[in-house]
């Protein structure tokens, strides 16, 4: 299989969008990059508690990313084995 890892010291993503991300606590999972602040991170919507309607949407960046790369394809139905 093909290493597609990508060094965040190195170069970052172009654009914004969801990546696949290794830490250096050695965790991998998804998370934003928002390239206007050139960080990875998620965004939450934040909710009024008295009310329940949205009030806002924080970023939190994750730290310690040393690695990404693209998402793969989502998968089809095409070619699958029953």
């Amino acid at each position: 299989m093909k290493n597609n890892w990508i060094s965040a010291k190195t170069q970052l993503p172009q654009k914004s969008g969801e990546y696949l991300v290794y830490t250096e606590d050695g965790e991998m999972f998804n998370v934003e990059f928002d390239e206007g602040v050139k960080e990875f991170g998620k965004r939450y919507e934040v909710y009024d508690f008295d009310t329940g309607a949205v009030c806002g949407r924080e970023w939190f960046q994750t730290h310690g990313v040393t690695h990404w790369m693209p998402l793969p394809e989502r998968p089809t139905d095409k070619g699958a084995e029953n």
